[in-house]
């Protein structure tokens, strides 16, 4: 049984401590950072309790870019509290191939942290259709994209059931991960392939020089 020093079984001075962190405007890495689900529902409770609007979000954030940011920043003005959860390094490769992400999650979530717009990062490692995250902290409003492909519309009914607003924005700017990614790789062939014809050429010269 819980008593009034507790919530969700934690301390409730321990909950405290980090709900303060992350209404702080310091960077607070540690406290905004949090793995645990049932530590994020305890914190989320507090921040409801307090009247807070808690907006969710989530995705890989890989190469972060303008639209990512553009992408942040409104999601941000639909609330008072922003989470975003970060798919992890092995949710991404199942998700976008073997090839990606192409920054570690660590670096991903560190990154991410930096934004003035983000209050709270989870980390999201269950396939899609499966909503733990989501489910754990139960947002007023879910931010999605309308480039996302794999957020089966049963998931979103089943959402929308427990009262989640969802909210689907269209795409902030032109550029994308996987555009830029494609871009990296057609430059690195082109280069690569300007480099072995040179090569060819040097040789082929050499070779003629010596025999005449």
């Amino acid at each position: 049984m819980e008593d009034a020093n507790t919530v969700g079984g934690k301390s409730f001075l321990r909950v405290m401590s980090r709900v303060g962190k992350i209404l702080e405007r310091e960077q607070n890495f540690n406290d905004r950072f949090i793995e645990d689900y049932s530590e994020l529902h305890d914190i989320v409770k507090v921040l409801k309790a307090m009247g807070k609007t808690i907006v969710m979000t989530g995705g890989v954030y890989d190469l972060l870019h303008t639209g990512h940011l553009r992408y942040l920043a409104e999601a941000k003005r639909r609330g008072d509290i922003l989470i975003v959860s970060v798919d992890t390094d092995e949710i991404t490769r199942k998700r976008k191939g073997k090839n990606r992400p192409v920054v570690e999650q660590d670096e991903r979530v560190e990154t991410l942290l930096h934004s003035r717009y983000v209050d709270i990062i989870t980390l999201r490692n269950v396939p899609p259709g499966q909503n733990d995250d989501i489910e754990a902290v139960v947002p007023h409003v879910l931010i999605t994209s309308e480039t996302t492909k794999d957020f089966p519309e049963m998931a979103k009914q089943k959402l929308a059931q427990i009262g989640v607003e969802i909210v689907v924005l269209e795409q902030q700017a032109p550029s994308t991960t996987t555009g830029r990614i494609r871009k990296l790789m057609i430059d690195g062939v082109e280069g690569l392939v300007s480099d072995i014809d040179k090569v060819v050429r040097d040789y082929l010269n050499k070779i003629q020089r010596g025999g005449s």
